[in-house]
């Protein structure tokens, strides 16, 4: 899996912004980064994640679901763009889960790549390969399936790749609500800044 991500923060705005492809060391900045703001005022003002990509590396996922399910304060994620596989089981993690007007989500089982160096494989091998995808496939659903109904619908829109905008994310309880749009650019303009200041 090719791709390249964004990962900036700010403590005094207590918002971490995310854009792209996880990796482990996605996770582990993003561990970091909030916990820092953690540390930075009260454990009752919200801390907004904004997040948009294409998922990555599901152990890295559950990961970062984990740090924002255990955050002392409360994590407020902003879905925005287009946001699918593990960037949209993120959204499912936040005490909020909110997103901006025009956000499209896709769904996307697990995809277990083989090493293009391999010319053969056991068949007890490919087991354990497909073996795993069927873990990360219920791993995946059982994060949809905390609040998203009815369940059946969820399970079908998932085996079937679907790509959905908000209002239907709404109807199936996947997302809370709209974001404000004031909120999210004011917030866009400090993380352009940083993420400039972070290419120099």
């Amino acid at each position: 899996m090719k791709g390249t991500s964004v990962l900036v923060s700010d403590i005094d705005a207590r918002f971490i912004w995310f854009e792209g492809l996880i990796t482990p060391k996605t996770a582990v900045d993003f561990g970091r980064m909030l916990a820092k703001i953690n540390r930075s005022s009260s454990e009752s003002t919200p801390i907004y994640f904004y997040i948009k990509g294409v998922g990555g590396e599901i152990n890295s996922t559950i990961a970062m679901a984990q740090y924002i399910e255990g955050s002392p304060s409360p994590v407020c994620v902003v879905a925005h763009g287009f946001v699918a596989s593990g960037c949209f089981l993120l959204t499912q993690a936040g005490k909020s889960r909110l997103a901006m007007a025009g956000t499209k989500f896709k769904f996307h089982p697990a995809a277990m790549g083989l090493n293009k160096k391999i010319k053969f494989i056991e068949q007890r091998e490919l087991y354990h390969v497909l073996d795993k995808a069927k873990i990360s496939n219920a791993v995946q659903l059982s994060w949809f399936l905390r609040k998203g109904k009815p369940a059946d619908v969820i399970c079908r829109l998932f085996a079937d790749v679907a790509v959905m905008g908000l209002p239907k994310a709404i109807r199936l309880n996947l997302v809370d609500h709209y974001f404000k749009e004031a909120d999210f650019y004011k917030d866009r303009r400090i993380a352009r800044r940083l993420i400039k200041r972070a290419k120099r």
